[in-house]
């Protein structure tokens, strides 16, 4: 009877060691085939995508023939190339409408940031911290600055805000400041830089 159990007990043990060997491999399997489905739909999306781009790529050459046939339709009708201009302006207007540029922070909002508290200071009284007044002293400066620039004949914002966004980024350009933006964030960079001569230039 002992003889019979131990023998039980050995192929018993040998049975449990490849019962967990095999679940282990088939859980293996599972996983491998989980991550083999992702791979197939990131694949099709992929893919999905680059034809996007291929169809893009395609409108976008026809649009370009498109608009170049205008402008020397444009340029015929108009020599002075003001019609043309004007059809860019109209093209610009409409990318912007489209997809308006996210909105970029004003100046100023740096200021609205937490400031550090000060620590005591040996004899246990705070020090004296002027962010507050030297905020104030910046943005009066600046105020003042451009009422000097606005008093010596240069544009203000509003007025620039007022140009075409063609001819605002051409201003923008000859400045040497970015055109990227919308026209009010392209105005706000030109603000104190563009005189009436500037503006005399474009017409």
């Amino acid at each position: 009877m002992e003889f019979a159990t131990v023998y039980a007990n050995v192929y018993a043990n040998q049975i449990t060691a490849f019962d967990a060997k095999i679940s282990a491999s088939e859980q293996h399997i599972q996983e491998l085939e989980e991550q083999l489905k992702r791979e197939r739909e990131q694949l099709e999306q992929l893919q999905n995508h680059r034809q996007l781009i291929l169809s893009a790529q395609s409108a976008a050459q026809s649009a370009l023939e498109q608009a170049a046939k205008a402008f020397k339709m444009a340029d015929t009708v108009d020599p002075s190339g003001q019609m043309a201009n004007d059809l860019l302006d109209a093209i610009a207007l409409e990318r912007e409408n489209i997809a308006p540029t996210p909105q970029l922070p004003q100046s100023g909002d740096d200021d609205t940031e937490t400031q550090p508290k000060p620590e005591p200071s040996d004899n246990g009284n705070d020090p004296i911290i002027d962010v507050d007044v030297e905020v104030e002293e910046s943005i009066s400066a600046r105020v003042e600055q451009v009422k000097t620039a606005n008093g010596n004949g240069h544009v203000s914002v509003e007025d620039l805000n007022e140009l075409t966004i063609q001819k605002i980024k051409r201003l923008a350009s000859f400045k040497k400041v970015s055109a990227k933006g919308k026209r009010w964030e392209i105005a706000n960079r030109l603000d104190g830089l563009v005189t009436k001569e500037d503006l005399a230039t474009l017409n």
